[in-house]
């Protein structure tokens, strides 16, 4: 199988972001591909597009984050109901919440920092390391105390 056959295998359209008019795109880890409009990036976030990252050939920029992820980061990006991140997996909302902080997509911090603070009672460690890792002191403050309290 030549690479150029096994690269279109092994990548796809998003269902949600591919809108032909969309001037930016994006490729997640596990292949999809994210058709996004520049003027959102522009507006919803403060990180993107990422200068770090390179672009092919092709014009993709490839992220470290997986699908998954960049599924719930990108609909914090277009007037649309936003995500529920009740019911979700610890481990996902914290993927999404250091994507938030990365790229600085302002809808989604607020309402991540909310989360992480409300996980801190079973996930203490984690919710401070994200405190002291992105600069949230008074999140850092309220858990350290609400997290290492004893049993």
């Amino acid at each position: 199988m030549t690479s150029e056959v096994s690269s279109y295998l092994s990548s796809f359209d998003s269902e949600s972001f591919n809108d032909p008019d969309a001037d930016v795109i994006f490729q997640s880890l596990d292949g999809t591909k994210y058709r996004i409009h520049r003027e959102n990036l522009h507006y919803m976030s403060g990180g993107f597009p990422p200068m770090v990252f390179a672009v092919d050939a092709k014009g993709v920029m490839h992220l470290p984050e997986d699908s998954q992820i960049l599924d719930l980061l990108f609909a914090f990006m277009y007037p649309e109901s936003q995500p529920d991140l009740d019911g979700m997996s610890f481990d996902v909302v914290e993927a999404l919440t250091e994507a938030a902080e990365k790229y600085q997509v302002y809808p989604a911090l607020e309402i991540c920092k909310m989360f992480m603070v409300k996980a801190a009672d079973e996930h203490p460690l984690e919710v401070l390391t994200y405190a002291l890792d992105h600069g949230h002191e008074a999140i850092y403050e309220r858990v350290s105390v609400l997290g290492f309290r004893d049993p």
